[in-house]
This record gives structure tokens, C-alpha cells and sequence, in this order.
């Protein structure tokens, strides 16, 4: 599993100035796509802190199904590096933006009393809320409904930005002790148009993001606190988990870097 840059960071390995060190795509964004005033700009990260709620059902063998359902609350542009963030955006001063999540997978115990897990299923919505006057809550720990439902009000002018298209790979840990664990999703995501009368002209996230082509997306983190958890095959309910993290766009390698690699691995097996 590739750690977080959030938990490298928070261990003393990597500081905001390393950051370029990790290969991102920088992607556009252009704010008056939503009606507000801020000029067009080039960011390579978004920082979030996010809630969630999970349920697991009862499993077999150390193993068990659960249902996660989240929300994640952007803050801050970033490029080129983590810590250097982008001035004149209108993030949480215009409009907030966040993102809301779920998914489905399976969960494992490990051998050092936490739970391994990855997503079968996982779906993203990322919304621009103009009227900064979105809220939301999630159920009581242990509330025992089961459904996991995240409630959302006062997003009736909020405007959907871009959508996940697909998942690709994800894996993440739930451990006591530092930041609780990790987590990191990768799946693929188009802008949407803002604007259906005239298709086209109206996208928050510009290039390389499109309203066609997939954009590969990284999203990761850590965990900061854990409620109402249990390691599998037992079944809990609406339990909690905060964390903070970031969601970059990474590059596909091209046709040509393939072949490059293909090519060096074939060397290598002659010598």
C-alpha cells in the first residue's frame, strides 16, 4: 500500500517542501464557472477534513462486509508543493466545496490487533455550495439504524462540479494508536458542465479534467479519531471516523513510457 502524504508527513518523513517528490497532475480550475468573481488558477492538490460513518455486518472466518458513507470538507488549494497553498482562489470565502462519498467492501483482522479493509464498491460526488449555507449531519454512534445515512440540508443552490466514473484500487487500515490509520482510494472522475442549455462552457475543474475523458483521482489520508469500531467478524452500527487528507489527479503513464518499461524489464531478464 502507498502510505498517505498526509501520515508521511505527520511521522517526519516527508515536510511540505518534499512534497513535489510525489508525481501529481496539476489541474485547473476556473471559479467563475459557478458565478463567482475569482480568476481562473492552476492547483496540483485539495486538502479535506472529513466525517463518516460505517456499519459492518456480522462476518466469518476474521472477515466481514461493511457500508461507509462520508462527507469531506475542502480547504485549501495547493501547488505546487503540500503547505504552499494557492492565494486568491474564493475557497471558504466565495464558496465551499466538498465531497460526498460511499462504499461498500470487506473488512479483515490483521495480526496486530487492527482491521485491513478495501472497497468493492465506492462512488464521489464533489459539489460547490455557493450559498455557503450547506450542513450536515451523521447518526449517533451505535444509533443502531444500520443504514449509514448521511443527512444533508440547505444544499437545495449547491452544483455538482465533477462525479467518480469508476473505481480503480483502494486499501485502507483501522488501528488505535498513531492517527488511527490510513486510507487511500484511486478511481477515475470527469468535470460535469454547470451549465446543460450550452453544453461545455461552464466547468469548474478545467484540464485535464473533461467531460468525457476519465481523469485518474487519489484520494488519501489519515485517520484522526475512531468511534464505535470492532474488528471483524463482530457487527457494529453507525460508527464514527474523522480524518484529514488531500485528493490529487495522477498521471496515466503514456503509451510511450510503457513501452520504455516494458523494454527495460525485457533487458533485464537477458542480462
Amino acid at each position: 500500500m502507498n502510505t498517505p502524504r498526509n501520515l508521511i508527513c505527520s511521522l517526519g518523513l516527508l515536510c511540505s517542501g518534499a512534497a513535489s517528490a510525489m508525481t501529481v497532475t496539476p489541474f485547473g480550475v476556473d471559479p467563475s464557472a459557478i458565478g463567482k468573481p475569482e480568476s481562473a488558477f492552476t492547483a496540483s492538490y485539495i486538502d479535506f477534513s472529513y466525517q463518516a460513518t460505517v456499519d459492518q455486518q456480522a462476518g466469518v472466518g476474521g472477515s466481514a462486509p461493511f457500508q461507509e458513507d462520508g462527507i469531506g470538507f475542502f480547504s485549501t488549494f495547493q501547488h505546487p508543493n503540500l503547505g504552499n497553498p494557492v492565494s486568491g482562489t474564493g475557497l471558504n470565502s466565495s464558496y465551499k466545496l466538498y465531497i460526498r462519498f460511499s462504499g461498500e467492501g470487506t473488512t479483515s483482522a490483521n495480526l496486530s490487533g487492527g482491521i485491513d479493509g478495501s472497497f468493492t464498491s465506492f462512488s464521489a460526488q464533489i459539489y460547490a455550495d455557493v450559498g455557503m449555507d450547506t450542513t450536515f449531519s451523521l447518526p449517533g454512534v451505535g444509533a443502531g439504524d444500520g443504514d449509514g445515512d448521511l443527512t444533508v440540508a440547505g444544499n437545495g443552490d449547491d452544483i455538482l462540479v465533477a462525479q467518480s466514473v469508476g473505481l480503480l484500487t483502494s486499501q485502507f487500515r483501522v488501528f488505535p494508536g498513531l492517527a488511527n490509520g490510513d486510507f487511500d482510494v484511486e478511481m477515475r472522475m470527469v468535470s460535469v458542465d454547470v451549465d446543460p442549455i450550452a453544453p461545455g462552457d461552464q466547468v469548474f475543474f478545467t484540464d485535464p479534467f473533461s467531460l468525457v475523458a476519465t481523469l485518474k483521482v487519489d484520494l488519501n489520508g489519515v485517520n484522526t479519531q475512531l468511534n464505535g469500531f470492532a474488528a471483524p467478524p463482530a457487527p457494529f452500527t453507525d460508527a464514527s471516523i474523522t480524518g484529514s487528507g488531500n485528493l490529487s489527479a495522477v498521471p496515466i503513464p503514456s503509451a510511450l513510457a510503457l513501452m520504455s518499461i516494458g523494454l527495460l524489464g525485457l533487458a533485464r531478464t537477458r542480462s
